[in-house]
């Protein structure tokens, strides 16, 4: 969660990308390899976590504004 918490901190790498709510995961993987040339490979793999702690810190909600970690492998 620290790597989320700090506006400025963000990991290097990081992409924001604006979306419906009820994007499916084919298309954030179409708008990730817009933007990320490793995504493009033919044998690379996305791994999805979605990020979107409650206000007691549990992970269960979807909000605007949560983040969603993308890991290229």
């Amino acid at each position: 969660m620290e790597d989320f918490a700090v506006r400025g901190k963000e990991p290097e790498d990081e992409v924001q990308i604006y979306t419906w709510k009820d994007a499916t995961l084919r298309e954030l993987t179409d708008l990730v390899k817009e933007v990320a040339p490793a995504a493009r490979r033919r044998n690379a793999k996305l791994s999805f976590a979605f990020i979107f702690p409650d206000k007691n810190g549990r992970f269960k909600r979807s909000v605007i504004g949560d983040y969603l970690d993308v890991s290229i492998l």
